[in-house]
């Protein structure tokens, strides 16, 4: 990604600038006096907020831990440093003064172009610095194993989202921080469905990516099913408000891959609070079963929610967003999940076999309809899996729908789209 940012961060991913290159530094006071007003070649580079100076090219952190920085020098640009684009009329020079008080720091560049290059990625420095200023970082709201997510306060407006934190060099994949942030670009340009994150921006510093999100305050879906019993009404409106937001995901080329009740939240703690789903961390592009991989080296998803053909085969398809639905579904009816086992390679073992039980006191309540989709969700062959356009006309939903006094485009306690 670019380190090229407007000071007004109209673009949605917003990238800390990260360059290099050799300037030439004079000191304005040096020891001796012959020295003044030399210019010597030094190696600088600006990561994010720091500017470091070297006279060997390299990486001013190892050398600083091998012990061969030698006449460096390292600043953290503030909100309150200044540029000054002319340095007393030196040819391509500028002048920097990272905080009040601080000594100047003056370089030359070799050409018009370097000098614009560098002033423009040190200037979107100093803005992002202005920018994180005004927000206050709150208490931790959840997290999970791409990053943590947490309160942030506009302190001017009071105005709160959340912020979502990914160290990048800490992740086993993090082409998949990549990949989420692309994917989380693409939802907001190409969708409104009011079941659907929305993130309003993406900042990159260095090795950690903040992603910012509207604030959900409901808690997780997860929580809700250990704390009460849903009614199959209520199970009904819920799955169809998930269906809605996955079948939207499919229609732009997005598969979810972790749908589970972690991953879906609540607007409000009112009982009319919209779910949410969340955490791209493991999604994928698709267009056709082109981009399903046939020679997966390794499986992955979480254990009883993963679909058979992630967890025996690496594959995926929209079919596999079905499955874990149907996994959610099953725990709204009776409170637990369908493959249950207190080993993960257990769970694994029975989803791949397709080993669950609709028997027992638990199911004796449930209506007939309610257990039919289930068992076309939880269906082993993702061919013969039902698709999210059938779970939304099915006799089940529809019926629990029309109880309800629900359609699309009317207000209601789960807005439907």
């Amino acid at each position: 990604m670019t380190a090229a940012v407007d000071p007004e961060f109209d673009s949605f991913i917003v990238t800390a600038p990260n360059i290099s290159s050799w300037l030439e530094r004079r000191k304005d006071n040096p020891s001796r006096i012959e020295l003044r007003g030399i210019w010597k070649q030094r190696w600088v580079m600006l990561r994010g907020r720091r500017l470091t100076y070297t006279k060997l090219q390299g990486d001013w952190d190892r050398d600083l831990e091998q012990g061969t920085v030698c006449d460096s020098g390292r600043i953290i640009l503030t909100p309150e440093a200044r540029i000054d684009p002319d340095d007393e009329g030196n040819a391509w020079g500028f002048k920097i003064v990272a905080k009040p008080g601080d000594e100047p720091w003056h370089f030359r560049a070799s050409s018009e172009e370097e000098k614009r290059h560098w002033l423009t990625a040190i200037r979107n420095c100093v803005d992002i610095s202005i920018w994180l200023q005004n927000y206050q970082i709150g208490a931790v709201l959840g997290g999970g194993a791409m990053g943590v997510v947490r309160e942030w306060m506009n302190k001017k407006t009071q105005e709160k989202r959340a912020i979502k934190v990914i160290e990048i060099m800490k992740l086993k994949k993090p082409e998949n921080a990549k990949t989420e942030i692309e994917i989380l670009a693409h939802l907001s340009k190409n969708t409104t469905h009011p079941n659907l994150i929305k993130c309003h921006r993406v900042y990159e510093e260095v090795n950690k990516v903040f992603l910012i999100f509207d604030l959900c305050t409901g808690g997780e879906l997860y929580e809700r099913i250990v704390q009460e019993r849903f009614s199959e009404k209520e199970a009904s409106i819920l799955i169809r408000k998930l269906s809605s937001a996955t079948g939207e995901l499919h229609r732009i080329g997005i598969l979810h891959l972790d749908i589970k009740p972690e991953n879906i939240i609540f607007q409000s703690p009112e009982d009319g609070g919209q779910p949410i789903l969340t955490d791209f961390g493991l999604s994928q592009w698709w267009k056709s079963e082109e981009d399903t991989p046939m020679d997966a080296q390794e499986c992955f998803g979480t254990p009883g929610f993963a679909s058979p053909e992630m967890l025996s085969k690496g594959q995926y398809y929209p079919a596999s967003d079905v499955f874990a639905i149907g996994a959610i579904l099953y725990m709204l009816l009776v409170g637990f999940q369908p493959f249950r086992a207190k080993e993960a390679e257990e769970i694994i073992r029975r989803t791949v076999k397709g080993d669950y039980t609709m028997q027992g006191k638990d199911w004796d309540r449930i209506s007939h309809d309610a257990k039919v989709l289930v068992q076309r969700m939880l269906e082993k062959n993702p061919r013969k899996r039902i698709t999210i356009a059938e779970i939304l006309e099915d006799p089940w939903i529809k019926a629990c729908e029309k109880e309800d006094g629900t359609k699309a485009g009317k207000k209601n306690q789960l807005h439907d789209r």
